[in-house]
């Protein structure tokens, strides 16, 4: 039982070391700049929206960021969406806008379960293109994916 308990603990403290301290980011009226390339990633459903951003070389990116959340009313899925309907979502309602800072992390707390689009790219730079992530956020004790999303910009052309 005693060694039931240890790895129970264990499991709990492994899992926990790969989310994100989910601190509230600093809040931004900003968009990303969209760049020139049209991405789209599907990160399914998931218990929160947390993640790492990296340059397409794989380092951490080192500068400001934003990222945006959209309420998804569609029902297309990421390999069919389209440039059109990723405008449609995102002249929507956007319920939530971060800056993310010079660690690459993010979390975005308060939201409720549904069906979201982020937009993920940086503040200043035109170098690199804009992500569209796909993501459904799932209900409190639902089972789900605690996953950190891995975004790797891609380059403008």
């Amino acid at each position: 039982m005693k060694l039931l308990a240890t790895l129970l603990i264990l499991l709990c403290y492994v899992a926990s070391a790969q989310s994100i301290d989910c601190r509230r980011g600093k809040g931004t009226s900003d968009s990303p700049i969209s760049g020139t390339v049209f991405a789209v990633m599907n990160a399914g459903r998931v218990q929160r929206i947390q993640g790492r951003v990296f340059y397409p070389n794989g380092e951490v990116l080192i500068e400001q960021a934003v990222v945006e959340v959209f309420v998804n009313p569609l029902e297309t899925n990421a390999e069919n969406l389209s440039y059109a309907e990723v405008s449609k979502i995102s002249s929507g309602r956007r319920v939530a806008a971060y800056m993310i800072e010079n660690d690459g992390k993010f979390c975005i707390r308060n939201l409720s379960a549904g069906k979201y689009l982020l937009r993920i790219g940086t503040r200043n730079n035109p170098a690199f293109s804009t992500m569209n992530i796909l993501v459904r956020l799932a209900p409190r004790g639902k089972r789900s994916s605690s996953k950190m999303l891995r975004v790797e910009l891609p380059l403008s052309i």
